[in-house]
């Protein structure tokens, strides 16, 4: 009565297969953005997981990358962080990075294998930015707070 054929197997068995990457993608994503100050977020953390809603999804992704990507640029802005230290983890490239990954592996591809390869490594190379990004944010974290160390009472000693 309903069923499914090999086609429609082709494409339903891999959207199972990566969700679980894909939640510890946004699980890093979201960790990284919680470390930001909150003006210089573009997107709340918790708006990230709406790329899980059917259709909606192919949209956000792009929509969360370029967010992300330039939230990170007004995080490293605020801190007043050198540029030529950190440009590989939000500039051209792991913004790049996340939008070809967001291309190839998106419906849009057409179940072309080879793009969908090249998406899957630059899904993975956007990744390992983020999470280089997220692991930066937490040592300027710890820098600023070795720096100023505050009493219980929030004071400065």
């Amino acid at each position: 009565m309903f069923g499914i054929g090999p086609m429609e197997m082709l494409i339903i068995q891999p959207s199972y297969i990566l969700v679980i990457p894909l939640a510890l993608l946004l699980l890093t994503i979201h960790k990284a953005l919680n470390l930001c100050a909150s003006q210089n977020r573009l997107i709340s953390p918790a708006k990230i997981w709406l790329i899980f809603i059917p259709i909606w999804g192919i949209y956000w992704q792009f929509y969360v990358v370029r967010k992300v990507s330039d939230s990170f640029a007004k995080e490293l802005e605020y801190r007043k962080t050198s540029q030529k230290n950190t440009q590989n983890i939000v500039n051209a490239p792991g913004k790049g990075f996340g939008i070809v990954a967001c291309l190839m592996t998106s419906p849009l591809n057409l179940g072309l294998i080879i793009g969908l390869l090249i998406g899957l490594i630059c899904w993975v190379i956007y990744w390992i930015k983020v999470a280089q990004f997220s692991s930066y944010l937490k040592n300027e974290i710890l820098k600023d707070e070795n720096a100023n160390p505050l009493t219980t009472e929030g004071k400065a000693v």
